[in-house]
């Protein structure tokens, strides 16, 4: 074994500084996907967390990543949040945003991008300051203002004997129940078998927000968006 001596040390490190490391594309696609999450969620995920510096906890943890300026990533990241992930976030109640960046990042381009019509409740329940003038324009004070006048007119003419949600799910197929939801009031609606009736629709048609025939998908929306008015309306 050779030893080395040397006085000054800084060139070698100086060196070392110079080495790039390289990692595995596995390992890359994975801290892209566990740090997305944090960004958009704040939620500690498996041994990755986000915390400041100051943070008491942070000498209890086996991993930390540091990210210098947490706000700024964070509204970076809600400008990517997809209208597909907002309907997901409506049914499940699992992605965990910050409402104040979805409201000011997130919605007012999604509606712009979707005929100004997503969901929008569950996060401007709780927003304090004065709504975005795309977001304000678009609060509904009734359930009848999510039908069109096509809807409107049939619901005058479709005789449904058995008015909830479990009872029209069992007497109709997926189309007719969506449609068939959409003309019951809100006293008809039991918000737990609604909420049901949508997860179990989405996992057993993951991509029904894209595909399906238009008028399905066009309602299954439509359906969602009634479920968030009512749940969060108040």
């Amino acid at each position: 074994m050779t030893y080395l001596y040397i006085k000054d040390y800084s060139w070698f490190y100086e060196s070392l500084t110079l080495i790039q490391s390289k990692y595995k594309a596995p390992i890359l696609r994975k801290l892209k996907s566990e740090i997305y999450d944090l960004v958009l969620s704040n939620e500690p995920k498996q041994s990755l967390q986000v915390m400041n510096l100051e943070d008491d906890k942070l000498e209890d943890l086996e991993i930390v990543v540091g990210v210098g300026v947490i706000r700024y990533f964070a509204e970076k990241g809600y400008e990517g949040v997809s209208v597909k992930e907002i309907y997901e976030d409506i049914i499940f109640d699992n992605k965990n945003f910050d409402p104040v960046l979805i409201v000011e990042k997130a919605l007012p381009t999604l509606l712009r991008r979707h005929s100004n019509s997503i969901p929008i409740y569950k996060y401007i329940k709780d927003y304090e300051e004065p709504l975005p003038e795309q977001i304000e324009k678009e609060i509904k004070t009734e359930l009848k203002q999510f039908l069109n006048k096509g809807l409107i007119n049939r619901s005058r003419t479709v005789n449904i004997e058995h008015r909830s949600v479990n009872a029209i799910a069992e007497e109709f197929e997926l189309a007719r129940s969506l449609e068939y939801i959409c003309f019951l009031s809100e006293e008809e609606i039991n918000l737990d078998e609604l909420c049901n009736f949508l997860q179990t629709t989405f996992n057993e048609t993951p991509n029904i927000l894209e595909i399906q025939t238009r008028q399905i998908a066009t309602n299954f929306r439509r359906v969602v968006k009634i479920y968030d008015f009512l749940r969060y309306k108040n």
